[in-house]
């Protein structure tokens, strides 16, 4: 089915606005990028594993023995 003329002004403007906003969504992006606190978020990220590992019980193995019975299941 043809497109009809009100459709088609319809997407040519609405590609025209995405072609104009996406100049400043990339120059928002890259301030976004210059400006994040990159140390302050590992610093973060840092203290969720520290916690969470901390809230875990220690492993008695580091469960390659598991990982190689799965493997000999598999084979056979």
């Amino acid at each position: 089915m043809p497109m009809k003329a009100k459709e088609k002004e319809i997407i040519l403007r609405s590609i025209k606005a995405w072609e104009l906003a996406s100049v400043t969504l990339e120059e928002d992006r890259i301030r976004r990028i210059r400006e994040a606190d990159v140390k302050g978020t590992l610093d973060a990220f840092d203290g969720m594993v520290e916690l969470y590992l901390a809230s875990r019980p220690s492993r008695t193995t580091s469960g390659l023995v598991e990982q190689q019975a799965w493997f000999r299941r598999m084979y056979r």
